[in-house]
């Protein structure tokens, strides 16, 4: 857990079909395996891969990239947050 005592959320969202994956973390390091299995049940349930991968410039990810890229899916990364 986190200091602040609240889990780690992955939320996966496809905006076109309005299809969401929500999973509860306990640590960062569960990252990629969850986002491996949330690939894999996509693919079982729509035939396909995703196209794109979009994330918010964590370093947890970084690691991940090859597996996107034999997977045929395009990672990229959104912008941050632009303050006034």
């Amino acid at each position: 857990m986190p200091l602040n005592n609240k889990p780690y959320k992955l939320i996966l969202i496809n905006w076109k079909i309005c299809f969401k994956i929500i999973r509860f973390l306990k640590s960062k390091n569960k990252i990629i395996i969850e986002v491996k299995v949330a690939i894999k049940e996509i693919n079982n349930t729509f035939k396909q891969y995703l196209i794109y991968l979009y994330y918010n410039k964590g370093k947890e990810i970084s690691r991940f990239r090859f597996y996107l890229r034999k997977k045929g899916i395009v990672f990229l990364e959104s912008n941050p947050y632009v303050y006034n």
